[in-house]
C-alpha cells in the first residue's frame, strides 16, 4: 500500500490497506488507511469528502482501541481536525483533537523527536489556535520549531501573537465608548526574533571599515 501511495496510485493503495485489514485488524493499517482517506477526501466532491473523513475518524478510533500508541492518538487528532474542517466546524471537534494530541504527547513521554514530534506539536498548535487558546498555541509552535525548524512553526507562532495583538486592540477600542470600561485581552509574551531574522542595524557600504563592525 505504501509503495502505491508513493507512486500516486491512491486507489491501489486503498485496496492494499483494505486487504491487509481483511487479513488482520492492526493499528498500523488502520492509521495508514485513515490518513489515506483524508488525502482522498481533499480531492473529492463535498459529499464524498465528508463520508471519507467520517470513515477516517472511525478507523482512527478503532486504531486507538487496538493500540493506544503515540501514532494512533496522533492519527485520531488529525482525523478530528479533518472532521472540523470538512463536516462540522464545531469547537467540540477541536477540543477532541486537542485531547488526542495531548494524549499522543503523553504516550511519547512529552519529548518526541523527529518528524512525528514536530508534526504533532504543529497540529496541536493549530487546534489550540482555532480555539483561541493563544498562549498554549504559541508554546506548541515553539516546541515544533525546536524539533524541526523546517516545518514553519516559527512563522505560525508570530502569526498567533499578531492575531492576539489585533484582538486586544479591537476590544480595547470597542470598550472605550458608551461609558463601558475599556477591556483588553492579556497578550502572550511576544516570540523572540527568528534565528534567520536580521536584528542588526543596517549600514551603507560606505560606513563599513576594516575589522569588526557593530
Amino acid at each position: 500500500g505504501e509503495c502505491y501511495w508513493q507512486r500516486g496510485d491512491l486507489e491501489a493503495a486503498r485496496g492494499c490497506f483494505l486487504g491487509a485489514l481483511a487479513h488482520r485488524r492492526s493499528a498500523a493499517s488502520l492509521c495508514h488507511l485513515s490518513m489515506l482517506l483524508r488525502l482522498i477526501a481533499r480531492r473529492s466532491a463535498p459529499d464524498e469528502a465528508r463520508a471519507g473523513v467520517l470513515e477516517s475518524l472511525s478507523l482512527a478510533r478503532e486504531a486507538v482501541r487496538l493500540e493506544a500508541s503515540q501514532g494512533a492518538w496522533f492519527s485520531l487528532g488529525n482525523a478530528q481536525l479533518a472532521v472540523y474542517n470538512t463536516c462540522t466546524a464545531g469547537s467540540e471537534e477541536l477540543h477532541r483533537a486537542g485531547k488526542a494530541f495531548t494524549q499522543a504527547s503523553r504516550v511519547g513521554g512529552g519529548s518526541s523527536e523527529g518528524a512525528m514530534g514536530a508534526d504533532l506539536a504543529m497540529n496541536h498548535g493549530l487546534s489550540l489556535f482555532l480555539l483561541e487558546a493563544l498562549e498554549p498555541a504559541m508554546e506548541a509552535y515553539a516546541t515544533a520549531h525546536s524539533l524541526d525548524p523546517s516545518v514553519g512553526a516559527d512563522r505560525m507562532r508570530h502569526e498567533v501573537w499578531e492575531y492576539a495583538r489585533r484582538v486586544s486592540d479591537a476590544l480595547g477600542a470597542s470598550g472605550g465608548g458608551g461609558g463601558l470600561k475599556q477591556r483588553r485581552v492579556p497578550l502572550p509574551e511576544p516570540p523572540p526574533p527568528s534565528a534567520a531574522e536580521d536584528t542588526h542595524p543596517r549600514a551603507d557600504v560606505q560606513q563599513l571599515r576594516a575589522g569588526d563592525n557593530p
